[in-house]
């Protein structure tokens, strides 16, 4: 809301400069050819005279006035004064806004990532980083975004987004964004080599930390797994997967499409993670009443051990820090 505050008053502050500066503009050409057509001067001379008359310098007459000529250069003083001051100040707001109230933004938004618990970094506003950001934001997910170009940051502010301008590969932006306060790391840069460095960087930082990788070449994935990347993601393989399974299996894309994609309100797939205090755990899948519980279907059951369940048995046992993967319409009732 504040981010929106102040582009509108940006916006008034930049009109009124331009209505200032076209009144100007209007005074000058206005004084101009009143000298002109008055006291039969030339064009240079009638300029001249409009100039030095509402810049207010002290300079003499060019020439002997006629009374006509008196008054008018008198409503030019005061049209001249004012539209000179219109620019002036003007402009100063432009320059107190640009200097103290960009210092503000950075000093809000250093506050506003300070506060930030168990998100998502994005390193990197480019295709990739556009895409995943316009999917996180519709879920209420909280992230940062690091992004080199002044430019595309000073946008994402706009927008009401968390962004630090910087190298994602620098440990002290990494440290400003909180990644030893963060859930996850998503290297989007341009290159493999700078995904790299970076994946090097914040594993050596937060060991701990699940960075999900963009890979452009296949034979990079090995490298990014063993520099400590938790997932490997490659644009053009997951595309071409996707042509392949829409010419061999349309219906099961279908489906898939359908409980993925966001605006599918009828169904979607999502997880719900077993607590310790959880009512579910310690139970059999037919104990628990998962199903009903929270109205939706079980599809797998991925054990704290890393074992995937698929399709589980009634018998199955529900343990802490088990993860149901379910499918249904809406959200889950219950997180466990």
């Amino acid at each position: 809301m504040t981010d929106g505050f102040y582009s509108r008053a940006m916006a008034q502050l930049r009109l009124r400069l331009r209505v200032g500066i076209v009144a100007l503009i209007a005074v000058i050409a206005v004084g101009t050819a009143g000298y002109v057509w008055i006291e039969g001067w030339s064009v240079l001379l009638g300029l001249y005279m409009t100039v030095i008359t509402i810049s207010t310098v002290g300079f003499k007459e060019v020439a002997d006035l006629t009374d006509f000529g008196r008054v008018f250069t008198i409503a030019l003083i005061f049209g001249g004064i004012g539209s000179m001051a219109m620019v002036g100040t003007g402009f100063v707001e432009w320059m107190i806004e640009q200097h103290i109230g960009h210092w503000g933004r950075r000093k809000k938004m250093s506050k506003l990532v300070g506060e930030l618990k168990e998100h998502i970094i994005v390193c990197g506003y480019g295709r990739m980083g556009r895409y995943v950001v316009n999917e996180l934001r519709p879920h209420g997910a909280k992230f940062v975004v690091i992004e080199r170009d002044q430019e595309l940051c000073d946008k994402l502010v706009e927008q009401g987004v968390l962004a630090i301008r910087g190298d994602a590969s620098d440990e002290a932006v990494l440290g400003s964004a909180g990644i030893c306060r963060a859930a996850a790391l998503v290297a989007a840069l341009n290159t493999d080599a700078d995904n790299l460095y970076l994946t090097l960087t914040a594993h050596g930082l937060c060991p701990n930390l699940k960075i999900v990788v963009r890979a452009e070449e296949q034979a990079s994935h090995s490298k990014f797994m063993r520099a400590g990347a938790a997932k490997v993601i490659s644009p053009y393989a997951i595309g071409a997967d996707h042509i392949v399974q829409l010419l061999l299996r349309p219906r099961v894309v279908d489906f898939i499409e359908l409980v993925t994609q966001q605006d599918a309100l009828e169904l979607n797939i999502d997880q719900v993670e077993l607590k310790e205090d959880s009512p579910l755990c310690r139970k059999t899948l037919a104990e628990s009443r998962a199903r009903q519980s929270l109205g939706r279907m079980i599809l797998a059951i991925r054990k704290q051990q890393g074992a995937t369940v698929f399709d589980p048995a009634p018998d199955t046992l529900l343990e802490p820090g088990d993860v149901l993967v379910t499918v249904g319409r809406g959200r889950p009732e219950s997180e466990g």
